[in-house]
């Protein structure tokens, strides 16, 4: 059976989010789907050329919801 994967599960496995049955299924069509592989390599090489960030809130927010903890105690 031909399956139409989309962007989205080639995200989800580049970043281990898909179950164990999605996985193999979609490793087993890498091997069968030419225009699957070319998808999934340009994805990889995107993710791997963007910058690593990480996120965190302003210190000033921090405090706030700590001063709100403090009035609810």
């Amino acid at each position: 059976m031909k399956h139409n994967y989309t962007d989205f599960t080639t995200i989800y496995y580049l970043y281990n989010e898909l179950d164990l049955f999605s996985k193999l299924e979609y490793e087993f069509a890498l091997d069968e789907d030419s225009t699957l592989v070319e998808s999934f390599e340009n994805m990889s090489e995107g993710r791997d050329i963007l910058p690593e960030i990480s996120l965190s809130p302003k210190l000033s927010v921090i405090e706030s919801i700590l001063a709100y903890s403090r009035q609810n105690v």
